[in-house]
């Protein structure tokens, strides 16, 4: 190849890179570290419960997860970030009887959801991305 043709292509490559560009004005994006960590409770059961997340050796009440109903908690992801993993803990309101989820892994804006059962034995624990 010539050496004006190899320098048009060249040229015309740079042309073409200078052009190219977003289509639209430039999107502010959250930071990852400021996205909260949702968790969504669905009780399968008639009893109220009180939830808790375990970060590393610390429990933190969530609140109270209404009997037979969904109930969202909002998780400040700076709450959680410490540790890798975090377990769930719900006691029934009244009964001597409680349910602890698997580890779960979560990162900033994830949602975990976790389905009480009646027979909490059965509860389990997702965490969507």
């Amino acid at each position: 190849m010539s050496r004006i043709a190899c320098s048009s292509l060249i040229g015309l490559f740079m042309l073409a890179a200078a052009c190219g560009g977003t289509s639209g004005p430039p999107v502010d994006l959250p930071a990852e570290q400021d996205s909260d960590v949702s968790v969504q409770v669905i009780s399968h059961s008639f009893t109220d419960a009180n939830v808790y997340m375990f970060v590393g050796p610390s429990r933190h009440r969530l609140g109270t997860a209404v009997g037979k109903r969904t109930t969202v908690f909002t998780v400040p992801w700076r709450a959680v970030s410490t540790a890798s993993q975090i377990r769930l803990w719900a006691e029934p309101i009244g009964e001597h009887v409680a349910v602890t989820s698997d580890p779960l892994q979560v990162r900033p804006g994830n949602m975990v959801v976790w389905t009480l059962e009646v027979q909490l034995g059965a509860s389990n624990a997702n965490v969507f991305y």
